[in-house]
């Protein structure tokens, strides 16, 4: 096996194992990417050269980024739908955030209200202390 050949290595593990976690059989995956079954046999086995639209093409069909394709143990990539949950959780978390940060403003603009308010009728009732209005 030469160096280049090793160094795809993942690739064709990869596109092997997220094709049988999707339980979807070498036939029905040639047709997704346009390829035979032979062809997906030789893909998965090293045998097959592949073009750039065919890295695209498979990468669709097994829904998973581009870099998935080419992942390890050591070096880990994300599905698109492992992609989205992160993103959406930014997102929320972001949002959360965002909304504390008003929430804050809003309690410190009431506080500063309060306060004024009771500067205010501490000023028409000079002698008394605001307890002892209660």
């Amino acid at each position: 096996m030469s160096k280049d050949s090793k160094s795809l290595d993942p690739l064709f593990s990869n596109i092997q194992k997220r094709r049988t976690e999707l339980q979807i059989t070498q036939e029905a995956f040639g047709d997704m990417i346009g390829k035979s079954q032979s062809d997906v046999s030789k893909i998965e086995t090293h045998g097959k050269n592949l073009s750039p639209a065919d890295y695209r093409n498979i990468a669709r069909a097994l829904d998973v980024d581009f870099n998935f394709l080419f992942s390890t143990d050591d070096n880990p990539t994300y599905s698109r739908k492992d992609l989205q949950d992160i993103y959406d959780y930014i997102a929320l978390t972001s949002n959360n955030i965002s909304m504390i940060k008003d929430l804050q403003i809003n309690i410190s603009n009431k506080v500063e209200q309060v306060s004024r308010g009771m500067y205010y009728i501490n000023s028409l009732f000079p002698n008394k202390k605001s307890d002892d209005m209660q």
